[in-house]
């Protein structure tokens, strides 16, 4: 989900920096595909000191879209997450980007999530369909409001759309497109 909302907004002109704070099972540079000439110097050799700002934000091939990835993972990072360099790097990404995405481990896997969410302006939470008891979205909603982080809303994902009621509500629309576009405009001649 982050990856996507990063792109649709770089591509809609804004520039806009993907984080990754997953530093403990990373998956996003092998993902995207992300390369670069030479040694990644990631997010963890940032907030280990061993790096400065401006060799940890990479360019992408999307426009306007940047990203700070992880170099390599690591078992416990919450002392680094806690450490101020962390609030420094999401402050000077905020005036510099108009969108600052970032992608965090699952609430409920670790703290970090809990941790990362208390420097964010806000968190989209995404509930996977199927796989996520309400308890545990009652339990993320509470970690959340513990550290006042302000919930902008929510995505279910990976929802199917073969049940009766999918495809009762999504038949109607598609018919409806269909006969319109279909019919109508075909009538007409235009595409």
């Amino acid at each position: 989900m982050s990856v996507h909302l990063w792109k649709m907004l770089a591509e809609a002109g804004f520039p806009s920096v993907l984080v990754d704070l997953d530093l403990r099972k990373s998956v996003m540079k092998d993902r995207l595909g992300f390369q670069s000439e030479g040694e990644i110097t990631g997010l963890d050799y940032y907030l280990s000191g061993l790096s400065e700002y401006q060799d940890v934000v990479y360019e992408t091939n999307v426009n306007n879209g940047y990203i700070v990835p992880v170099s390599n993972l690591l078992e416990n990072p919450s002392a680094l997450l806690e450490d101020p360099r962390m609030g420094e790097l999401l402050d000077r990404l905020a005036e510099d980007y108009r969108y600052v995405i970032i992608d965090s481990p699952p609430l409920d896997s670790v703290a970090d999530g809990a941790l990362i969410a208390s420097l964010c302006d806000g968190v989209l939470l995404v509930v996977r369909s199927g796989m996520t008891s309400r308890k545990l979205v009652r339990q993320s909603l509470q970690q959340l409001e513990r550290v006042h982080c302000r919930l902008l809303g929510m995505v279910l994902n990976r929802v199917e759309t073969k049940s009766r009621v999918y495809q009762k509500y999504y038949g109607k629309y598609g018919n409806y497109y269909s006969d319109y576009y279909g019919g109508k405009t075909a009538e007409k001649g235009e595409k």
